[in-house]
């Protein structure tokens, strides 16, 4: 069946409480702060992080790269996507 995926656009505010278990480093943050945690994804992706780094400073998950491109939250190329999209399928790190 596979994922249905929706991106929503909101203002907000409040504390967040997200299942421990489920998310990692989730946080408000800014139009600005997204666009460095793309670049933060494409250093891990062109392997100028190790996966301690990785880990203990995620960017954005590779998969929402592209949803946030789309919904123009972010900048990216074609080709970054391109090599974030391959990164992800061939990343061993990347799997539940």
């Amino acid at each position: 069946m596979g994922h249905f995926w929706q991106v929503y656009v909101a203002e907000a505010e409040g504390c967040l409480n997200p299942d421990k278990g489920s998310f990692s480093k989730m946080r408000w943050v800014s139009r600005a702060d997204l666009q460095k945690l793309v670049g933060r994804t494409l250093l891990r992706v062109r392997g100028e992080l190790t996966d301690e780094e990785w880990v203990s400073e995620p960017g954005i998950t590779f998969s929402w790269v592209r949803w946030l491109a789309e919904a123009d939250l972010i900048t990216v190329t074609e080709p970054e996507l391109r090599e974030i999209e391959e990164f992800m399928l061939t990343d061993e790190t990347n799997r539940p």
